[in-house]
C-alpha cells in the first residue's frame, strides 16, 4: 500500500535517516535477490538454523511498521516485509509471537524471542539489548485537525504507547522543558498501543499522541483528515535508527541479522519494500549494530 503522506514526511526527514556511525557490515550482494544465500546461512547460530525459524516478539499494532491485516491473523507492514525478506534470504520462517509492546523487551531478555521489532536504538536501550538498526526514525505529535498546541505541550494530556522510547522522552521533555521553566508538567497517559492512544484522542481523553512520524502520517491518511501532525518531527537520538532488538547475550543472532539486512540493502530488495509502502525517505545505506552513541 502506498502512503503518500508518509512518503512526503519521510523524504523531508532524509537527514535523520542518513547512515549513522557504528559497526557496519561492508560488501555487496552475494546472490540473486530472493534466493537463499548460503554464505549468510552460515552466519546463523546453529540453534536458529536447526529450528528453521526466527521467533519474533511483536505487538503487531503499529501501522505502517507492523500490524495485522483486516483478517486479524496476517501480519503486514514494511518491517514485516523486511523480515520476510530476511527469512527468504536464509531459508527461515518468521514466527511472530504477538504480545503488548511493553512485554516484548521482557521476552527478549528472558530468551523467549530471537528478536523484537520497532525498537529505537539508543545507548540506554543498548544496556539491556543489542539493536540492529534497519531504518531511519523520527517522532511527531499527532492532534485532532484544527487543534493548535504548543510544543512542548506543557500541561496537556499526551497519549503514548506503554514501554516505548517516546514515553521516556516525554518524561524528560516534561522535566527539562516544562517543570524546569516553571510550567505545568506534561500529563503522560500510556496505552497498550499507539492506535489505542489515537482512539483516546479521538474521544477527547488526551490532547495529543506522541509516536513515530510514519505512524502519525499513516493515521492522518486513514482518518481522512480528522487528524493532523503538529509542529516539526523530533530526532530523539544522535543516530535515529529503529530496528530489531536482540538479547544482549546473543550477539551471534544480532550480527547475522545485521549482515542479512545489509545484503537486502545492497541488492535493492530493501529499497523496493520501502518504495512499495511509500516511505522511501526512511531508507539507510548501512545496517548498524548498536550504532547510537547517546
Amino acid at each position: 500500500m502506498a502512503l503518500a503522506v508518509a512518503s512526503a514526511l519521510a523524504l523531508s526527514l532524509s537527514a535523520c535517516a542518513s547512515t549513522p556511525g557504528g559497526e557496519s557490515t561492508p560488501g555487496g550482494p552475494t546472490t540473486e535477490p530472493g534466493a537463499v544465500d548460503q554464505e549468510l546461512v552460515a552466519l546463523l547460530p546453529e540453534d536458529v538454523r536447526d529450528r528453521g525459524s526466527l521467533i519474533i516478539g511483536a505487538s503487531l499494532d503499529y501501522p505502517p511498521d507492523n500490524f495485522m491485516e483486516d483478517d486479524g491473523t496476517t501480519p503486514t507492514g514494511y518491517m514485516v516485509d523486511i523480515l520476510q525478506a530476511v527469512g527468504d534470504r536464509v531459508g527461515l520462517e518468521i514466527d511472530y509471537q504477538r504480545v503488548d509492546f511493553a512485554s516484548v523487551l521482557t521476552g527478549i531478555e528472558a530468551g523467549r524471542y530471537d528478536g523484537g521489532i520497532s525498537f529505537l536504538d539508543s545507548r540506554e536501550r543498548q544496556e539491556v539489548v543489542n539493536v540492529v538498526g534497519v531504518y531511519g526514525a523520527a517522532q511527531s505529535f499527532l492532534v485532532m485537525d484544527g487543534n493548535e498546541i504548543d510544543i512542548p505541550p506543557c500541561g496537556l494530556k499526551v497519549g503514548v504507547g506503554a514501554g516505548s522510547i517516546e514515553e521516556t522522552y516525554l518524561g524528560r521533555m516534561s522535566d527539562d522543558e516544562c517543570v524546569a521553566e516553571g510550567l505545568d508538567p506534561i500529563q503522560i497517559l500510556t496505552s497498550p498501543s499507539n492506535p489505542q492512544a489515537q482512539t483516546a484522542m479521538a474521544s477527547g481523553r488526551v490532547d495529543a499522541v506522541f509516536g513515530s512520524t510514519a505512524a502519525a502520517a499513516w493515521a492522518v491518511e486513514e482518518s481522512d483528515g480528522a487528524f493532523a501532525i503538529a509542529g516539526e518531527p523530533f530526532k530523539l537520538t544522535d543516530s535515529p535508527l529503529t530496528g530489531i532488538a536482540v538479547n544482549k547475550d546473543r550477539t551471534d543472532i544480532a550480527e547475522a541479522l545485521q549482515a542479512i539486512v545489509q545484503s537486502l540493502i545492497d541488492d535493492g530488495t530493501y529499497d523496493q519494500i520501502l518504495d512499495e509502502w511509500g516511505v522511501a525517505g526512511i531508507a539507510v545505506d548501512t545496517a548498524t549494530l548498536n550504532g547510537a552513541t547517546e
